[in-house]
């Protein structure tokens, strides 16, 4: 049996694996605490999509050799939400510091490695020399 692809997945947020991981769902809910009741679940349910579309167009921009300073701007965009549960949340990413990780530590990880490759790939990226006049 044929299953989705991740990133049909990912603009789907009942379908998206990372949404019943407890970090962002506690994320997603203490960030819209100030907003009024209604607004705080009609946010969860743009944010989720966004997000999901937001890193699909990273994947398919690193795919396309002319895309990829553009993918990974939106890449370095993400850093700091990225980065942020490991020092807001480290009861939730560690069992034991540093390399005891729970489940959400371990997806937290895997962005930063991907991030840390994508720097790599960046590295690679280099403007067409001009022909000497």
């Amino acid at each position: 049996m044929l299953s989705p692809s991740p990133h049909i997945l990912k603009c789907r947020p009942p379908c998206d694996p990372s949404r019943s991981v407890s970090l962002v769902a506690w994320t997603s809910e203490n960030s819209t605490a100030p907003l009024p009741a209604g607004c705080a679940s009609t946010a969860i349910d743009v944010f989720f999509p966004f997000l999901g579309v937001w890193e699909m167009l990273i994947g398919m921009g690193l795919l396309v050799r002319s895309l990829n300073r553009t993918a990974i701007l939106l890449l370095f965009l993400q850093v700091p939400g990225t980065m942020l549960p490991l020092v807001l949340l480290p009861e939730v990413c560690f069992t034991q510091f540093p390399l005891g990780l729970t489940m959400e530590g371990q997806y937290v990880v895997k962005n930063l490695v991907l991030i840390a490759a994508a720097i790599v790939v960046g590295g690679t990226v280099r403007q067409p020399k001009s022909p000497a006049a």
